[in-house]
């Protein structure tokens, strides 16, 4: 393989800035996404627990309780205005859409780039696991910041992401080894780091995080090893042929440490029993797809090859959307699809 010498970022990070016709997309995601009834794995489990626990704690307890400030904020205040759980998913959906979106519009082919989030990103985490796709949508902003190589951003972003759902805090020494240029700073730094964080955020919250992903069994494990065995393609692509990919130093350390990630979850899924929380954290590598298969293309230098690569990448998220509604152990939970625009 012939090695292509890296290039400054300025010249490779596409445009973030939103056009009208991705506000357009946003809006049609979170209408989407956001007014959907009755539609996900976790449907039930969120609106009957906002209704009991909201008349049973005052507005500070029902927060502190639950573990997941900004979610349960806006949830509380929600359901205080009578607007049930549809109003905070519809937030929900709108921050989520937003980093979506921005993030695809940072890669070159940003269509092929929404297509590539939509069968398992959209459809199973942004209508099924509300909190983490906030936390989720945070961090694909984040990932714009690191790209910039405008760290204090990144952690701000990844910081947001902690106040909807904790194990975001998986995504922050990422950063810090591809910001770093010395690693035994890196490593006291993440150490410090590491054990403050789990104190402010974690400590009150980790038996709960055992009890749902380490002991328990939960839906969402029974289809970890093809999940995950979906960010295993894009890894794979990248390490192969990560010589051919024509991008920036910060872009090629990135992809590395979420290329290795994936790898490393989906290896673990054959030497532990924690198939939910490998399944849970790897949902922090989907973003992997976004970028690695929107420069699939680039590999090839002839114009048709070119095409010919951007069907097959349509098709084969095509293909994942068919199976998964069709063949799912749990896609009943999302199929038929209804809105309360609809009901």
């Amino acid at each position: 393989m012939v090695s292509i010498k890296r290039v400054p970022t300025s010249t490779l990070t596409y445009s973030t800035n939103l056009t009208l016709e991705w506000y357009f997309v946003i809006f049609l995601l979170s209408i989407f996404i956001g007014l959907r009834y009755e539609v996900g794995g976790d449907w039930y489990i969120y609106e009957n627990n906002a209704i009991e626990l909201m008349s049973a704690y005052s507005m500070w307890d029902y927060i502190k309780t639950q573990g997941d400030p900004g979610y349960y904020l806006i949830n509380y205040l929600s359901l205080k205005i009578g607007a049930h759980v549809y109003l905070s998913n519809f937030i929900c959906a709108v921050l989520f859409s937003t980093g979506l979106a921005m993030l695809c519009r940072s890669c070159p082919r940003p269509l092929l780039s929404l297509a590539a989030a939509f069968p398992y990103l959209i459809i199973v985490v942004a209508m099924g696991y509300t909190r983490q796709s906030v936390a989720i949508g945070f961090i694909l902003i984040a990932i714009i910041f690191l790209i910039k190589e405008k760290p204090l951003f990144f952690v701000l972003m990844i910081l947001l992401a902690t106040l909807f759902h904790k194990t975001a805090l998986v995504f922050l020494p990422i950063g810090a080894f591809i910001f770093s240029k010395n690693k035994l700073t890196t490593l006291v730094a993440m150490l410090a780091f590491g054990i403050i964080a789990f104190f402010i955020f974690l400590e009150s919250y980790l038996e709960q995080l055992i009890a749902s992903y380490l002991v328990g069994n939960s839906q969402q494990s029974s289809g970890a090893k093809i999940r995950l065995g979906m960010n295993l393609v894009p890894s794979l692509i990248y390490i192969l042929f990560r010589n051919k990919f024509q991008i920036s130093i910060i872009e090629s350390k990135l992809f590395f440490w979420l290329s290795l990630i994936s790898m490393a979850l989906f290896v673990m899924l054959f030497l532990t029993t924690i198939s939910t929380a490998l399944d849970r954290i790897g949902l922090y590598m989907l973003p992997l797809q976004m970028l690695i298969f929107s420069r699939v293309p680039d590999l090839f230098e002839d114009k048709v090859i070119k095409t010919l690569a951007y069907i097959f990448i349509f098709s084969y998220f095509l293909l994942v959307l068919f199976v998964w509604l069709n063949f799912a152990d749990h896609s009943y939970l999302w199929v038929p699809y209804n809105s309360i625009l609809l009901s």
